[in-house]
């Protein structure tokens, strides 16, 4: 009789706790390495920032949700769900939130410093009688001749007016067959300088997913030849330009 009570209080215990059990799903993630680096807008290394992923998935040691840039400015993080975003804070610039889309790589440039203006509100003037008559001289551009009124500001582009920058990419990228093999998917933005001779020059990448995807587009940009550089106020200047290119598999 003890052993069948015994047996009895055995079974209903297993019972009970079976019931407290909550259900489990299993579930597979997809995710990707990240590394990059932290630039102060003048492209020097931004050090001891703080960057974190704003949706963390893994709460384990072996996948950290938060560190701190190194003397370089580099970082890294494992495990990161590809439409998560990085998060950076520093008490000069606040906090900031980068989207990933897939990259692979990111250069991050803190936006400039936040500055207080002591009179903002009200501006300082200081005046003085003109001498001699101003003269508004126009500026001959290089481009077919044409002249441009002097007090407005003209953007660069391809001297090529045939040449649709977007489509031009858009029908002439190649995807990498590394890529393709590896299942890379994501984001490439690539950052080029506009001179005023209207040549592109420095190259940089600042979103990748590397496997040729990112040397692809700097390739065709290489091939858009001479651009009209750009004309602020009469004077041509230099000025920084970013192109977007997102590479996507699609299933069968």
């Amino acid at each position: 009789m003890k052993i069948l009570l015994s047996t009895l209080m055995l079974l209903l215990v297993c019972n009970y706790l079976q019931a407290q059990k909550h259900d489990s799903i299993h579930a597979e993630v997809d995710t990707i390495n990240i590394r990059g680096f932290v630039y102060f807008s003048d492209s020097i290394p931004a050090k001891n920032i703080q960057i974190f992923l704003r949706y963390p998935i893994f709460d384990l040691p072996e996948f950290p949700t938060n560190t701190v840039t190194d003397t370089n400015g580099y970082f890294e993080f494992k495990g990161v769900y590809p439409n998560n975003a990085i998060g950076f804070y520093n008490p000069k610039y606040g906090k900031n939130f980068l989207p990933i889309n897939g990259s692979r790589y990111l250069a991050i440039y803190l936006p400039a410093q936040n500055i207080h203006q002591l009179n903002e509100r009200d501006s300082i003037l200081i005046t003085a009688k003109r001498q001699k008559t101003k003269r508004k001289i126009p500026v001959t551009y290089y481009d077919e001749g044409k002249i441009f009124p002097d007090f407005e500001t003209y953007y660069p582009e391809t001297l090529n007016r045939k040449l649709n920058l977007v489509e031009f990419i858009q029908k002439n990228v190649t995807y990498p067959k590394a890529a393709i093999e590896n299942n890379i998917e994501g984001i490439v933005e690539i950052g080029f300088t506009v001179s005023k001779e209207g040549e592109l020059e420095n190259f940089k990448v600042v979103k990748g997913i590397g496997y040729g995807c990112e040397e692809e587009v700097i390739k065709l940009l290489k091939k858009t030849g001479k651009w009209r550089p750009g004309l602020n106020y009469g004077r041509l200047f230099e000025i920084l330009e970013t192109v977007t290119v997102k590479f996507s598999l699609t299933d069968k």
